[in-house]
């Protein structure tokens, strides 16, 4: 049987959902790529990269301090880099996968979309069954204030109303968040047990921020509220509430002006918020009505075989208080 073909994967993204999302592509490249073999070059620069390194199907794995130059890619007489592991085992590489391809719009073109699949762990969970929660608030360690931080106040009827249809909820996020009514409480508590969580879950209900990613890549069904747009790693039991903006005088702004005034860019939107702009990841009756629409759906149980990389659109037609704008992802 001919050698392995060598591949070094290089996701050197810092928050969790990039992180989460460049180890799915280079896992599902490597899948797509007849007797194969994956290596991850990575930075440990946070602490939960490890762990979800192990939850990567079929792939060794090396720390390494500090950025890797970009000569790296010159072995040639002169170069100024000292040929040692990882660099020699860059150079020898049948293909090597930098940042910038380790994008969502690559699935699309793969036949198969790989999951993190995670230890199972002791772990005593509430209940028959239970939801998991999570948003960002203000304060969120290494992220500055941006659209994505939501009001707790919310997250307080979202939980009590998951247990008015007989589940249990648990929050999961950072420590020092607002103390909450909750079965379980995971917000700074181990990486693991919260990874635990999202695995034994029904379904996740959260705001855009990496758990969010986290939960679709790991291929537990989420409704994700507030999406942004772009590009990820979807399944079709997945469901989505756009972001939506609202200027001063609260009149709803099309998505095309969202872009056009950058608004997306974390620079731009406090100057927003200040003037008045408000900003909203979904209506507390949007979020119920998704919450039941997610108790009907039947969990894909090989998520990977139908999962896409979706353009997620924008509902243009503007907010109305009667029909909640959401949409399942494989319709």
């Amino acid at each position: 049987m001919a050698e392995p073909k060598q591949i070094v994967a290089l996701p050197y993204g810092r928050p969790l959902g990039d992180f989460a999302l460049q180890l799915v592509c280079a896992a599902s490249i490597q899948e797509s790529v007849e007797n194969s073999v994956l290596t991850v070059v990575w930075r440990p620069d946070r602490p939960f990269k490890k762990h979800l390194i192990s939850m990567l199907p079929n792939a060794a794995e090396m720390a390494v301090d500090g950025l890797i130059p970009a000569d790296i890619f010159d072995p040639g007489h002169g170069s100024a880099v000292e040929v040692k592991p990882p660099h020699q085992m860059i150079m020898l590489a049948d293909l090597v996968l930098p940042p910038w391809m380790l994008r969502g719009r690559i699935l699309a073109a793969l036949p198969k979309i790989a999951t993190l699949n995670a230890p199972e762990l002791e772990l005593d969970m509430p209940g028959d069954w239970h939801v998991v929660v999570h948003w960002r608030e203000s304060g969120a360690p290494g992220r500055p204030d941006t659209f994505r931080d939501t009001d707790a106040e919310l997250w307080v009827q979202i939980i009590e109303f998951i247990r008015s249809l007989g589940g249990k909820v648990v929050r999961m996020g950072h420590e020092g968040m607002t103390p909450v009514d909750c079965d379980l409480d995971l917000a700074g508590q181990p990486f693991e047990h919260q990874v635990e969580a999202i695995r034994r879950a029904r379904f996740c209900v959260m705001a855009a921020s990496g758990p969010a990613s986290l939960a679709s890549a790991m291929g537990t069904p989420i409704l994700f509220c507030g999406y942004p747009g772009g590009c990820g790693v979807f399944h079709g039991h997945d469901m989505v509430i756009p972001l939506r903006f609202w200027d001063p005088a609260g009149t709803y702004v099309p998505r095309q002006a969202v872009l056009d005034k950058g608004l997306l860019d974390d620079v731009a939107l406090p100057d927003w918020r200040a003037s008045g702009g408000r900003v909203e990841a979904g209506s507390f009756e949007e979020i119920c009505a998704g919450i039941e629409a997610m108790m009907g759906r039947e969990r894909q149980t090989d998520p990977g075989t139908t999962v896409k990389a979706l353009e997620i659109p924008f509902l243009d037609a503007g907010p109305t208080a009667m029909r909640p704008e959401f949409f399942w992802l494989d319709e």
